[in-house]
């Protein structure tokens, strides 16, 4: 999988909020893939699913409002 795009709170999960022009793979073999507004969750292969991006209002499912810059696994989907 590849992202690119503004990145302004951090959406595409490549820790940072730099704008990406030309699209970087994101590590790890992901089985699916869901992209809001400004956040992202990925589904790799091992069944474990992970979230970045805004988070003002929770929609990270990580139990806080904090933004994440970097893909951050959700514990309790396990």
């Amino acid at each position: 999988m590849f992202a690119a795009g503004a990145n302004i709170v951090g959406p595409l999960g490549l820790a940072g909020t730099e704008a990406r022009l030309v699209p970087e793979p994101v590590t790890g073999s992901v089985k699916a893939v869901g992209c809001g507004y400004l956040h992202s969750v990925i589904l790799k292969t091992n069944g474990k699913m992970y979230t970045t991006g805004s988070n003002r209002y929770g929609q990270l499912g990580l139990g806080d409002a904090e933004y994440r810059t970097a893909f951050t696994l959700i514990p309790d989907f396990e």
